[in-house]
């Protein structure tokens, strides 16, 4: 009740977030997650790191994909939303992210 909307709110305790996701949506958003973690890898090991729009739009390609799987497989379902405690860590990860980019 009145708590103050923060991203990690938002990922970690709001219902209200993840209800409204289309559940297509969230397969997106959880391999965007993943794109990120890869990113973030990079960047910690010293790898070339891929620009945000190639990030972007390696997402929708896997994205899409993914959803021609479901579709051969006859599945109308999507990749199982995260556990809260891994959203708050890739929630770490994108902060670090922007602080080392911001360095």
């Amino acid at each position: 009740m009145g708590q103050i909307e923060t991203a990690i709110h938002a990922l970690h305790d709001c219902t209200a977030v993840w209800d409204t996701l289309p559940s297509s949506q969230r397969s997106l958003f959880t391999i965007t997650l993943w794109f990120l973690w890869n990113a973030r890898n990079a960047a910690f090991f010293g790898s070339p790191i891929l620009p945000p729009e190639l990030i972007v739009l390696s997402v929708k390609h896997y994205d899409a994909k993914y959803q021609k799987v479901l579709v051969i497989h006859h599945r109308r379902s999507s990749l199982p939303i995260l556990a809260k405690k891994w959203l708050l860590l890739l929630l770490a990860i994108l902060n670090l992210m922007l602080m080392v980019r911001l360095a």
